[in-house]
């Protein structure tokens, strides 16, 4: 009775290959059901800016942003590095294109950004 009991569960849960285990104990002793598996969803990468390139990017920026503004453009490059490289590229740039309509700084200075932000792009 016991066996019948035994081969109906045999299929429905797979059983951990023979081994080791079945010569310890009595004679019907069962090997280990093996867990069910978790399938692993990959995570989508997100392009950040470089963290540890963080003086080179704000060095870059600060050179474009020289003639732009005046002493009031520490904040702004800190902003625009802290969300590229905490949240995502896209926010720097929306923060930046948020400036640009705001009227703080200029359209041309915009596409320079760009490229300094892509050249420091990483995924992760």
């Amino acid at each position: 009775m016991v066996s019948k009991r035994i081969k109906e569960e045999e299929e429905v849960v797979a059983i951990a290959r023979r081994g080791r285990h079945r010569r310890r104990g009595p004679t019907n002793a069962r090997p280990p059901i093996r867990k069910a598996k978790k399938t692993k969803i990959k995570s989508k990468k997100i392009e950040l800016l470089n963290a540890a390139k963080q003086t080179e990017i704000r060095y870059f920026i600060d050179e474009i942003l020289a003639d732009q503004i005046g002493d009031d453009k520490e904040p702004l490059i800190t902003t625009l590095v802290v969300k590229g490289t905490r949240e995502s590229k896209e926010a720097s740039v929306d923060f930046l294109d948020m400036k640009i309509s705001d009227g703080v700084i200029s359209e041309n200075v915009r596409k320079p950004i760009l490229d300094v932000i892509q050249r420091f792009t990483v995924k992760r």
